[in-house]
């Protein structure tokens, strides 16, 4: 006869999966700590009370074959930080996922005269940082339930996707997409460095996701090659989303931490470090040291791969920047230089200092036009915004309205449109909009003045000629204005 580890009872040695009495896998180990709900609406599980005992027992592993519920554990994948991550297929559904159980840390606990502010946990290769004086396991049953919703709040093709959360059998768990792929720190094993194209592909797919994580005010924290898979569609998608959301902890990898995390701060432009350090690795093939190592100044890319174009290595550059104002201050500006320098070979703007709203016809006639405007703006790190480039389905004028007063100044042209008789009436809607919530307005035409309406023939005016002579003289007196108006 054997006792079963959940309910006491002995049963026959001949039973090896469920017991007859409590109808729980036998092989399975439920730990003396006991689960409670905090007291609002938004409930998650915590530790009431645990010992050294307890919380080294429920470390204990899955075994393989062994049953969790209605899964079956196939093998461990892998683990760090606080929790382990197995392959198990659904019962009933016969379906693969990947399912995340948390494992209670063996941490230290830090003493008030401790000089240093860093625990190592068991199988971690991740650094937590620590601003109290404990590390306190609900703080970290909390992180570890918020991947789960991030997760779910996240809606991105390039994101895990997360299917169900919940405590079964005394763990905490959070069931994810299995991805039957590699991950890029064991691409980067067997490849020499990337190529500039893949690269790309890299980081256009990772700040897509940014991109939706700065809407949703969700930081990822630890952006690394071992947090992104390479899908069978060769598109790069993004896991583990449980580092960066408890006020206490703040967790990352050294290696690919961003400087102000290492003083205890983070925002959003630190995963856009971390993915430039990233793509730093897979273009060298080389793994970063900690920016303590390299005493704050990171090797040049040039130093490494001379095949590299200037305008490649000025996005990764401007990723890697460590002052926060000279680095990309968003995704959505890094996402513009990838695209436009990936589809469109475009020089990339870097670090945006600001962006400008150009007002100007459709017409292919003015095409020429905005290509000199929108050149001046780069070359003063200015993004040029046109209401034809914007990707908007629905509330066209809202957004443009927006637009309008997130800009820094207007240029608008007023120049007759294509049947020639008065200025574009979309240019007039949105010069009257900046007009009316403030905005600095340059006016320029190819007309004589008194053609412009008359309500707007009092502004200084920039009169041109479409010629490469007239685009030259416009290309000075915009560049001019501009720095007048500290732009």
């Amino acid at each position: 006869m054997k006792k079963c580890n959940n309910c006491d009872k002995y049963y026959d040695e001949s039973i090896n999966i469920d017991c007859p009495y409590c109808e729980k896998d036998i092989n399975s180990f439920v730990t003396m700590a006991h689960w409670v709900e905090k007291e609002s609406s938004e409930s998650f599980p915590l530790y009431q009370s645990y010992s050294e005992d307890v919380i080294h027992k429920s470390s204990i592993e899955l075994k393989e074959g062994s049953r969790f519920g209605n899964f079956i554990i196939n093998h461990k994948l892998g683990s760090g930080g606080f929790s382990s991550v197995y392959k198990v297929t659904h019962k009933s559904l016969n379906h693969v996922y990947a399912l995340k159980v948390f494992e209670n840390p063996i941490p230290r606990q830090r003493k008030k005269e401790d000089s240093f502010d860093r625990t190592v946990f068991r199988n971690m290769d991740t650094a937590i940082q620590s601003n109290t004086d404990n590390i306190d396991i609900q703080e970290l049953k909390m992180l570890f339930f918020q991947e789960a919703r991030n997760l779910a709040n996240l809606t991105h093709p390039n994101v895990v996707n997360v299917f169900d959360e919940g405590v079964l059998e005394n763990r905490a768990y959070i069931l994810l997409e299995y991805i039957d792929t590699t991950r890029l720190d064991k691409i980067l094993k067997d490849v020499t460095n990337f190529t500039i194209n893949k690269t790309l592909d890299l980081l256009e797919d990772i700040s897509s996701v940014l991109v939706e994580q700065e809407e949703k005010n969700i930081i990822h924290g630890d952006i690394k090659p071992k947090n992104i898979f390479l899908r069978k569609n060769n598109t790069f998608c993004l896991i583990d989303y449980g580092n960066m959301n408890s006020q206490n902890i703040r967790s990352y990898t050294k290696e690919f931490t961003s400087p102000e995390q290492i003083k205890g701060k983070i925002t959003h432009q630190s995963d856009l470090f971390s993915l430039g350090l990233t793509a730093w690795n897979c273009l060298t093939g080389e793994t970063p040291k900690s920016l303590e190592e390299w005493n704050f100044k990171i090797p040049p890319l040039i130093k490494y791969r001379t095949d590299l174009p200037f305008k490649f290595i000025k996005i990764i550059d401007n990723l890697l920047q460590i002052e926060l104002s000279q680095r990309y201050k968003n995704a959505k500006d890094l996402l513009f230089d990838i695209q436009s320098y990936k589809y469109d070979k475009e020089e990339p703007i870097g670090a945006v200092r600001g962006s400008i709203f150009i007002a100007i016809s459709y017409d292919k006639k003015f095409t020429p036009t905005y290509n000199v405007l929108n050149k001046i703006a780069k070359s003063l790190n200015y993004k040029c915004v046109r209401m034809d480039k914007l990707d908007f389905k629905d509330e066209i004028w809202k957004n443009i309205a927006l637009e309008i007063e997130n800009s820094d100044i207007m240029i608008a042209d007023f120049s007759n449109g294509r049947w020639g008789c008065n200025a574009n009436a979309n240019v007039i809607t949105e010069a009257s909009h900046a007009r009316a919530v403030g905005k600095k307005i340059i006016i320029i035409t190819q007309d004589k003045p008194e053609d412009l309406p008359f309500d707007w023939r009092y502004l200084p005016t920039i009169k041109y000629s479409p010629t490469k002579k007239g685009f030259d003289k416009l290309s000075k007196q915009i560049y001019d204005k501009l720095r007048v108006l500290n732009i």
